[in-house]
């Protein structure tokens, strides 16, 4: 027996000697069983490694294993194999029982405990705890000296419970991989295989105590044990930093060999010039990157290249172009290449596209979660539509995962009705009936194929059961929707897509599944669970899930992360993302405890392994290893910013090599594209992209290879692609800018006699291109069943109206209403109208039925208030809802325009007041608004609200018709429908009413007339509580107040009468400029629902604001007056 180590630094051939010494074996005369022991990901690499050597057949004799492999073969031939494994899925639904059970117990973590993820990160720590031989006795005894206000304590109490939770399930029936290792190492006398065997373990940095355990006995029971292990030589080399890992494992094997009093031999291979053969810089670089003091390499730098990309696509572009150079230039194969990348989150998809794009085949070594695979997708939404009540979230969430029995089309379909309707609950289970447009029959036999297969199942789990029917049940449940046929399916369709990746992937994904529902019955079947934790433990075990995907081909480049550097061999490495903070990364802290709480741990020799100087050190020996692995070319990228722009600052290894290899040239973006050009093309598609940049450059005033011409003459003149040439070369001119359509498409597109409203006319001054889109395209809104601001709005104004229609019907004056009278006359009306507004949604859910409550308030508080106006003053409500229009209750508003073409102001008017004088007739236009709404004389004069003047100049020429009588302007208002808070100490309640009644003080424009303002509000004295004006002491109207003249009121209709004329002109003119308004720091793209279709940035040269200047009263008044009121059309 003996324990032999192999110490060599990573420029050393440590598996090549690991691999002669087998062969010279294989050549002497006995019959050692030989065994090469490897990480599981590497055991394919070193079996091929090992037949290169030995050939076929020395195999027989010579063995690859994993410890997981080796475990498996003791227990086969010495027995032990009684209990049933747990995998970590099966871990996780487990561990998932056991905590849901001891939820009430827990303390530090008992509101973790029902975040996502809790469960992997405890079975993780339980992990810890095993592999570290820390068993609860330990942890109790730890705990036990800790104060009881540290949270450390209350942490570990909630572990602990956890752990003997764990553990008195596993007692007598079952095993976890950690008790499997001590089990196996127990075991392991009884091997008869073993007895007289050689051992090598390669691939390893450290060993967790139990595998220590177990090697420590392999080296008694065998004639020796060989472990290789990538270390320099302590006292000479200027680096042994760098092997603080190694050094750590080395130490822990002599101790152990010590203990049991094993004959050790070390083997140095840095002694024994063993070493691989490397290109001169990458030899140097091996020896001096962590070196202090360190030399420098003086001579010409050929074979390590280092590129600062503008941003990561730029970096990506680049990496490809370099790959393809060395394929057709170099005589590369693409097993050859190896692409390390410090950030997979980041950059992976990009780099893949890139790949798919230029043909390069490659391999991405990365186990990857199934939690976002659509079978998973699908089987967790199929219960979280029964748990949760057939809500459309989840509903929906299992339709476009693809594999219900409804298609796309019927989804979409489907989906329309569902948000128009509302539909959630039971309404599901029974046919739609609710219908305007939509074809029902089509929606309810969807319906039908949708829910039959999910009500089948609800009524076979609404009760709890045990867990083996309830897997039965749900079994039953795949088989209805067919599940494994469509994923059949759904691979075929991967496989012609040539997504090899997807269809590796989904292989699998059906087997993974049924193992996870064994698992349930074999650990839990007899455990009674409800739907709801049954989907719990289902989650749990996919979350823990972790696919790994079989390289697709023998010629394809690697792709991988730092971490998993060990299994990447080739002659060429591109590092890619090394930027500050990701090379090296920063170490990952524990999920569970602090650093400080793992240093105390470990004081108490509880070690975990993982404080932060042993996890830095970890990392820097990771990058070592991976920059070491290159025999003939290295490339290093960084991104000098993010997809936003945002500046990264490049790796300190960066500077390290600008330090160690003076000659080393940075190359940019521009010194590397001369270098690439011809690299640059590859596939047509992946080309496309670089023809594109390339003749984007020559636009920009750029030299361009000349090749390109040629390249740029193959696409046009193919068939396949130069449709699109021709877009992409459209699109260098692109200035984002609609042109103007014909006059004559504008009148047959908007119809003619041209009948506007004056909301159209504000959408056109505010962006012609809004205008164009609402008016002239018309799209449809996907009708949904939801209240926003605008149908609460609307259900104001109904109200409103029917509570002034009802005072009419029953003779009742508005001064005649008590409040008692008021309040329940408005219920009243509250009431019906909520029961078929909008389908009926008021009355769908708890949510909305409050929502009724504070309606109805709102609305009783804007009656009486309305109600009170009336009261004090002399103006008497005359019309409500009148319209005015071609077909209204009063005549349009026509204007002519310069053509001679007509055009007709339509609209509805809230609320008209009259006050009848003599001859005259004074009137009062009040429109009613949920929001906050003022006028200022800038903003009509701008053309942004036109509305109110527009409605009195309505009711002032068609007035007259009806009572032959002068209509002049008494005031134009907004009256807000709100129930407003106010800030005060004071209890009382009618001071409390009295300033409420003063804060839904009407907004708008008085006639500057003392007489007709007291008439409006009779109990006026300074300030008016109902009206924005002011009397003065000397019975004046004030400055201050918002009040014109009968001639300027003149003067502003006439004056937006012209407006009316010039926008309408522009309209029929086929304007549609992308333009839009800004004005008071305001723009007209703030609510605009359009954006995404007119994408103005003002980057694009065309795209710029129109600024409109804000004007004061005064220059307003100004500026109108001197133009003299001008002449009014119709």
């Amino acid at each position: 027996m003996s324990i032999r180590y192999i110490l060599g630094r990573a420029d050393t051939a440590r598996t090549d000697y690991i691999i002669s010494e087998i062969v010279n074996c294989l050549k002497e005369e006995g019959d050692h069983p030989l065994y090469l022991i490897v990480p599981e990901q590497f055991t394919l690499e070193s079996e091929k490694n090992l037949i290169k050597g030995i050939g076929s057949s020395g195999i027989l004799q010579a063995e690859v294993l994993s410890f997981n492999r080796l475990a498996y073969k003791v227990l086969n031939e010495a027995g032990g194999r009684t209990l049933s494994t747990i995998n970590e899925q099966g871990k996780s639904m487990v561990l998932r029982k056991i905590i849901d059970e001891l939820r009430s117990d827990l303390s530090a973590f008992a509101g973790a405990s029902r975040q996502s993820g809790f469960i992997d990160i405890v079975s993780e720590s339980l992990r810890d705890f095993k592999s570290n031989n820390i068993d609860s006795e330990l942890l109790e005894s730890f705990i036990d000296t800790l104060p009881a206000d540290r949270l450390l304590k209350g942490k570990l109490n909630d572990l602990l419970l956890i752990y003997r939770g764990f553990n008195e399930y596993l007692t007598d029936s079952y095993i976890d991989m950690e008790d499997y290792i001590n089990l196996v190492t127990r075991k392991l006398d009884s091997a008869e295989f073993l007895q007289n065997a050689r051992i090598w373990i390669d691939g390893f940095d450290k060993f967790s105590p139990q595998l220590l355990k177990m090697i420590g006995k392999l080296g008694r029971l065998c004639e020796n044990v060989t472990i290789s292990l990538v270390m320099g030589d302590e006292l000479k080399d200027r680096d042994r930093e760098i092997f603080h890992v190694s050094r750590q494992t080395l130490k822990k094997l002599r101790e152990l060999a010590a203990e049991s009093r094993i004959p050790e031999k070390i083997i140095d291979l840095n002694q024994s010039g063993n070493k691989i053969t490397r290109q001169e810089e990458l030899l140097f670089l091996e020896k001096e990157l962590f070196a202090y003091p360190y030399n420098k390499y003086l001579q010409p730098v050929k074979n390590l290249q280092v590129f600062a990309a503008a941003n990561v696509r730029s970096e990506i572009e680049n990496l490809t172009a370099m790959i393809i150079s060395l394929v057709r230039e170099n005589n590369y194969r693409f097993r050859d290449i190896t692409v390390v990348c410090t950030d997979l989150e980041q950059y992976g998809s990009l780099l893949l596209q890139a790949f798919v794009e230029n043909d390069i085949p490659f391999f991405l070594d990365e186990k990857r979660g199934i939690m976002g695979n659509p079978i998973i997708e699908s089987i967790l939404a199929s219960l979280e539509i029964i748990i949760k009540g057939y809500r459309y979230h989840e509903v929906f969430r299992f339709i476009k995962a693809g594999f219900s029995n409804v298609s796309q089309g019927q989804g979409d379909e489907l989906e329309n009705y569902v948000l128009r309707y509302g539909i959630k609950g039971s309404i599901w289970k029974k046919p739609f009936t609710a219908c305007d447009d939509e074809p029902l029959e089509n929606i309810n036999h969807a319906r039908e194929m949708l829910i039959k297969p999910l009500e089948a199942l609800e009524r076979k789990v609404k009760k709890a059961k045990p867990c083996r029917e309830m897997v039965s049940d749900f079994y039953d449940y795949l088989e209805d929707i067919n599940l494994r046929e469509k994923l059949e399916t759904y691979i075929e369709e991967l496989h012609e897509q040539k997504l090899f990746e997807y269809v590796n992937e989904n292989t699998q994904i059906w087997n993974i599944v049924m193992m996870i529902l064994d698992q349930l019955v074999e650990f839990l079947g007899d455990e009674t669970v409800d739907l709801k934790q049954f989907h719990s433990l289902l989650e749990s075990g996919f979350s823990s899930f972790r696919i790994g995907i079989i390289p697709t081909t023998v010629d394809e480049v690697v792709i991988g992360s730092i971490s998993r550097s060990k299994s990447f061999t080739g002659k060429a490495l591109f590092v890619i993302g090394a930027n500050d903070g990701l090379l090296p990364a920063r170490p990952e802290e524990h999920k569970l405890l602090s650093e400080e709480e793992i240093l105390s741990l470990k004081d108490k020799g509880i070690d975990l392994g993982f404080d932060y100087d042993y996890r830095l050190a970890e990392e820097n020996y990771h990058i070592y290893e991976t920059l070491a692995k290159a025999s003939d070319f290295l490339w290093i990228s960084y991104a000098l910013a993010d997809e936003d722009g945002k500046p990264l600052h490049p790796s300190i290894l960066i500077d390290r090599l600008k330090l160690l290899f003076p000659a080393l040239v940075i190359k940019r973006e521009k010194f590397l594209l001369g270098y690439q050009d011809m690299n640059m093309i590859s596939t047509p598609k992946g080309t496309f992209s670089a023809l594109i940049l390339n003749l984007k450059d020559h636009l920009e005033g750029n030299e361009i290879g000349d090749f390109w011409w040629d390249v740029y003459e193959w696409y046009l003149s193919s068939k396949e692609w130069q449709d699109k040439l021709n877009a992409v070369l459209k699109g260098f001119n692109h200035k984002n800018q609609q042109d103007s359509i014909e006059r004559d498409m504008a009148r047959e597109l908007y119809k003619t006699p041209f009948k506007t409203s004056i909301s159209r006319l504000e959408k056109f001054n505010g962006c012609q291109f809004a205008h164009f889109i609402e008016y002239g395209l018309k799209p449809r809104d996907r009708k949904i069943f939801a209240m926003e601001a605008p149908d609460i709005g609307e259900l104001f104004h109904l109200g409103l109206l029917t509570f002034a229609r009802s005072l009419r019907e029953k003779g009742r004056e508005w001064s005649s209403l008590s409040q008692r009278e008021c309040f329940e006359l408005m219920d009243e009306i509250m009431d019906r109208l909520v029961l078929d507004y909008n389908s009926g949604i008021l009355d769908s859910s708890h949510r909305f039925r409050y929502l009724v409550t504070r309606l109805k308030r709102i609305c009783r508080r804007a009656a009486w208030t309305l109600t009170l106006h009336i009261k004090r003053g002399e103006f008497v409500p005359a019309f409500y809802e009148i319209s005015f229009g071609i077909k209204g209750d009063l005549p349009p508003i026509v204007f002519e325009l310069a053509s001679g073409e007509k055009v007709y102001l339509e609209g509805r008017i809230d609320r008209v007041d009259l006050l009848e004088t003599g001859d005259e007739t004074y009137v009062r236009v009040i429109d009613y608004k949920s929001g906050s709404k003022n006028i200022e004389l800038s903003d009509i004069y701008n053309g942004f609200s036109l509305q109110l003047f527009l409605y009195l100049d309505s009711v002032l020429q068609g007035l007259p018709q009806y009572n032959g009588k002068q209509a002049k302007p008494g005031g134009v208002f907004y009256f807000r429908i709100e129930d407003p808070m106010v800030e005060t100490d004071v209890r009382d309640i009618e001071i409390i009413e009295r300033e409420i009644f003063k804060k839904m003080k009407m907004t708008g424009l008085a006639i500057k007339d003392v007489d007709v303002i007291r008439q409006m509000d009779r109990d006026i004295a300074g300030y008016s509580e109902i009206l924005p004006v002011q009397i003065t002491r000397d019975g004046q109207v004030s400055e201050r107040s918002n009040a014109l003249t009968e001639e300027e009121f003149t003067a502003l209709i006439s004056y937006i009468n012209r407006q009316v004329q010039v926008i309408s002109e522009a309209i029929l003119s086929g304007n549609t400029k992308i333009a839009p308004a800004n004005y008071k720091g305001t723009v007209a793209c703030r609510y605009c629902k359009y954006r995404s279709v007119c994408q103005f940035d003002v980057l694009f040269d065309n795209n710029r604001y129109r600024f409109v200047k804000k004007l004061d009263k005064e220059d307003v008044l100004r500026k109108i007056m001197a133009a003299g009121g001008g002449k009014k059309n119709g």
